[in-house]
């Protein structure tokens, strides 16, 4: 899960893409979405954390941090399924988050066949 490991780098300051190249022999599916890389804790709901950007989002992909393109090209031989997460209350912009999504998978594989 691209989005809980972005997370998980940032709070306990490992590298987030060594991180997925050291996991890409063992990836057989990804989760994806966005958030802006802070773990949060000072409110409980959604609603509240949404405007400060903490915590699991489940953006879609371009509204917040995560690297989408530099995490991609780190598994140039990736044949799996993308799994694209959402929360409920971005389910009208899915059209805008596919289209983004098929266009960071384009990028990565034009970045992860330069490296």
């Amino acid at each position: 899960d691209f989005s809980h490991l972005y997370l998980a780098a940032n709070a306990c300051g490992f590298d987030y893409l060594e991180a997925i190249r050291q996991a890409a022999p063992y990836v057989r599916h990804l989760h994806g979405n966005d958030n802006f890389g802070r773990l949060g804790g000072l409110y409980d709901g959604l609603p509240e954390r949404i405007p400060y950007g903490d915590g699991d989002l489940h953006l879609p992909p371009g509204w917040g941090t995560l690297p989408h393109v530099e995490a991609l090209a780190q598994l140039p031989d990736y044949k799996g399924l993308y799994i694209l997460e959402l929360r409920p209350r971005f389910f009208d912009h899915f059209p805008e988050a596919l289209k983004t999504m098929r266009g960071i998978v384009d990028m990565a594989s034009v970045e992860g066949r330069q490296t």
